[in-house]
């Protein structure tokens, strides 16, 4: 016998935009890692391996999208 199940009001909604997403390669660490693109005064990036830490520049709304960025610390 199968139950029913409650209906979810929010599983008919549309589906979120992904979160903006930028990746980073790191040289020192030969590494690539995803860091989330959303704060208005640029993105911190920290190396996984010399923990050293980089500002990436703020997302603009004319390149959407993911973003790449290779550093060599």
């Amino acid at each position: 016998m199968q139950r029913d199940l409650p209906s979810n009001p929010h599983a008919a909604s549309s589906p979120k935009p992904p979160l903006p997403v930028a990746r980073v390669y790191f040289a020192c660490a030969n590494r690539y890692i995803s860091v989330l693109d959303a704060r208005p005064n640029g993105t911190i990036a920290r190396c996984p391996q010399c923990g050293r830490s980089n500002r990436l520049p703020p997302r603009t709304d004319s390149a959407p999208g993911d973003r790449f960025f290779e550093i060599a610390c």
